[in-house]
C-alpha cells in the first residue's frame, strides 16, 4: 500500500503542476498587458483601482482619445467583468487601435476557455502590430500566441511564440518583456519533458526579475518546475516565496493559484490542510474545475464515495482548464469504481501510471 500511495502522490503532483500552469495563464497575460507604457488614465487601472475604468471613460468623452478607450477596456478585463470589456473592445475595432482590442480580445477569449478563438484574435493583432512597425505590440501578441497555443496542448507552437517575443523583448532591450517570455518558455518546455531547457529560462528570468509582481511569477513558475522534478519540499518554498513577493504585489491571480497549489501537494500528508487551502483559494474566485476534482479525491480519500460523484459531476459541468485535462474526469470516475469494488479499508489505488511527457503539436 506505501508503494501505491507513494505512485498516487507522484502522478498527483504531476496534475498539480497543470492545475497551476492552467490557472495562471490568463493571470500571466493581464501581468503582461500592464507593463505597457504609461497613458493619461492608466494609473488607477494598472494599480487594480475599480475607478480606474470609468476614469478612463470619462477621460475618453473629453479627449476622443482612442488610447483612453483602450485603456478602459483593459481596466475591465482587470477587474474580469469581461463583458465591459469585450464591448470597448469591438468599438476599438473601428479605429486605428485595432491591433491593442484585438489583443484585449485574444485575453478574454482565453479567459474564457476558448483557446482557438484567442489564438485567432492574437494573430490578427500581430498583423496588425507587424504593419504597423510597432515591435513592443508583437512582442505582447507572441506571448498571447504562446499561451493560447499552450492552452490548445500545442506546445511546439507555444514554445516558438514564446521565443519569438524573447527576440523581440531583446531587441527592445526590456527586461520585464523578457522574464514574461522566458515563463512562457518555461511553460512550454515544462510540458515537453525539457527539465534542463526550463530550469535555464527560470534562472535568466529570476536574474531580470526585480518588480514584485515579476519575482512573484517567477517563484511561482519555479515552484512548478520543482514539482514536475518531483521535489515537493523544494516546490513548496518556492510557493512560500511566491506569496512573500505578492504580499508587495497584490495579484489576485497568483494569491490564488499558489493556494490552490498548496492544496494539491498536501493532499496525502495534511488533508485537513489542503481541504482549508481550498477553501481559502475558493473564497476570492468560486470552484474551478481543478479545485472540485481535488474536492473529490479528498472525499474519496476519506471515504465518501457519493460526495466525490457530486463533486466530479460538479466539474464535469464546467470548462476544462486546458487540452491536457479533459481525460482527468474519466480517470477519477474509474478510480471511484474500482474503490467501491474493493474493501473499504483499501481507498483509492492508481489505475494509470504517472504519464511521461512528450512535445505535442
Amino acid at each position: 500500500m506505501e508503494r501505491s500511495r507513494t505512485e498516487q502522490a507522484r502522478r498527483w503532483g504531476a496534475i498539480a503542476v497543470r492545475s497551476c500552469a492552467a490557472g495562471a495563464v490568463a493571470g500571466l497575460l493581464v501581468w503582461w498587458f500592464a507593463r505597457a507604457p504609461m497613458s493619461a488614465c492608466e494609473s488607477q487601472v494598472r494599480l487594480n483601482d475599480p475607478r480606474g475604468a470609468q476614469t478612463c471613460l470619462d477621460s475618453y468623452a473629453r479627449s476622443n482619445d482612442a488610447h483612453d478607450l483602450a485603456w478602459a477596456a483593459k481596466g475591465y478585463m482587470y477587474a474580469g467583468e469581461l463583458d465591459e470589456a469585450d464591448k470597448l473592445s469591438h468599438q476599438l475595432l473601428a479605429g486605428p487601435l485595432y491591433g491593442d482590442a484585438h489583443g484585449v480580445l485574444s485575453y478574454l477569449e482565453l479567459r474564457r476557455g476558448s483557446a482557438g478563438a484567442a489564438r485567432m484574435h492574437a494573430t490578427l493583432a500581430l498583423m496588425a502590430h507587424t504593419l504597423a512597425g510597432e515591435p513592443d505590440g508583437r512582442a505582447k501578441d507572441a506571448i498571447s500566441l504562446s499561451q493560447a497555443a499552450w492552452k490548445a496542448g500545442d506546445f511546439t507552437t507555444a514554445l516558438a511564440t514564446a521565443d519569438e517575443a524573447l527576440r523581440l523583448s531583446r531587441k527592445l532591450r526590456d527586461p520585464v518583456k523578457q522574464v514574461a517570455a522566458q515563463l512562457a518558455r518555461a511553460d512550454a518546455l515544462l510540458r515537453m519533458g525539457e527539465l534542463g531547457g526550463a530550469a535555464r529560462a527560470l534562472n535568466d528570468a529570476i536574474d531580470r526579475a526585480t518588480r514584485p509582481c515579476d519575482q512573484a511569477w517567477v517563484h511561482f513558475k519555479t515552484a512548478m518546475y520543482w514539482m514536475e522534478a518531483q521535489q515537493a519540499g523544494l516546490s513548496i518554498r518556492e510557493l512560500e516565496a511566491a506569496a512573500q513577493a505578492n504580499r508587495r504585489c497584490g495579484y489576485r491571480d497568483i494569491s490564488t493559484s499558489v493556494g490552490i497549489n498548496q492544496a494539491w501537494l498536501l493532499r496525502f500528508k495534511e488533508p485537513a490542510a489542503a481541504l482549508a487551502k481550498l477553501n481559502e483559494a475558493t473564497r476570492a474566485d468560486g470552484e474551478l474545475f481543478e479545485t472540485l476534482l481535488l474536492r473529490g479525491y479528498l472525499a474519496a480519500d476519506r471515504g465518501d464515495l457519493d460526495e466525490a460523484d457530486r463533486h466530479l459531476a460538479e466539474a464535469e459541468r464546467l470548462e476544462a482548464p486546458d487540452a491536457d485535462w479533459q481525460w482527468e474526469i474519466e480517470r477519477a470516475r474509474a478510480e471511484l469504481a474500482a474503490a467501491e469494488r474493493l474493501e473499504p479499508t483499501l481507498g483509492l489505488v492508481p489505475l494509470v501510471r504517472r504519464r511521461r511527457r512528450a512535445p505535442r503539436s
